[in-house]
């Protein structure tokens, strides 16, 4: 990519070349055990590099509930820690790519516009990334 701005399509287009399946199958809801490993790493990377909320992750890769990238970025998070096949492929992709980290992906970050409507007097706390736990 050398140099040029990354996407999430560019990410996902890497993370595919390295497990080698399909994009459209990643981004698809199939539930196979052969896309779990793929999925958790676009999740991660997506998280990492693109500082990508839970909820704009979930929808673009057609998940029904942003709970699932919550779950495959921790999962993530766990094996890169532990180092491993896992880690080591997360390497590949990020050597093959342009990723300079999250402090020069703020300028890169794909914006999606969020309208929310709040009751008046309700409080919202946020504890990764969405309002999903708005209290009272």
């Amino acid at each position: 990519m050398g140099g040029r701005i990354l996407t999430p399509d560019g990410i996902l287009k890497l993370v595919a070349l390295q497990f080698n399946v399909r994009t459209t199958e990643l981004r698809s809801r199939k539930r196979l055990r052969t896309l779990v490993i793929p999925r958790r790493a676009l999740c991660y990377l997506l998280r990492k590099h693109l500082l990508m909320s839970y909820p704009e992750i979930g929808k673009y890769l057609s998940f029904t509930d942003h709970t699932a990238v919550i779950h495959a970025v921790a999962s993530a998070e766990k094996e890169m820690k532990k180092g491993g096949e896992f880690k080591k492929s997360i390497d590949m992709i990020e050597s093959l790519g342009d990723f300079n980290g999250p402090e020069s992906s703020q300028s890169q970050r794909q914006e999606v516009e969020l309208v929310l409507r709040i009751p008046r007097g309700a409080a919202i706390t946020v504890g990764h990334g969405c309002a999903c736990q708005s209290a009272k």
